[in-house]
């Protein structure tokens, strides 16, 4: 159940990180293009334009794959900095909706300096 529950929650915090990925696209727009090419017809939020991609990697731009990357690597950071404060804060919140991270967010002054950081450079 545990297993179950933290892959739950990892989701939670990747599509906020993909929501700051999203951002940062319309900022410097790396993805735009390959977004456009592979990704017209899937409707943004809820991580499916992440999705998308992440079923294309092959076929993206060098800037693109790049940015898709670094997401991954914020994933996995965002788990590993904010698994257990979830366990302690949050274990009775649904994942999905940004229940946790909302639950993390009402948290914020207990949470471990890792997950404050992260949570931090969501807004």
């Amino acid at each position: 159940m545990k297993v179950v529950r933290t892959l739950l929650v990892t989701a939670a915090i990747v599509m906020v990180l993909f929501a700051q990925a999203t951002r940062a696209q319309n900022e410097d727009r790396p993805c735009r293009p390959d977004v456009e090419k592979f990704c017209a017809d899937v409707e943004p939020g809820g991580g499916r334009i992440a999705s998308c991609l992440g079923q294309h990697e092959a076929e993206l731009s060098r800037e693109c794959v790049t940015q898709v990357q670094e997401m991954r690597k914020r994933r996995l950071a965002a788990h590993e900095a904010c698994d257990d404060d979830v366990d302690k804060f949050c274990q009775d919140i649904e994942p999905g909706e940004r229940r946790v991270v909302a639950c993390l967010k009402d948290h914020m002054r207990d949470l471990s300096k890792e997950c404050r950081g992260v949570m931090r450079r969501q807004r």
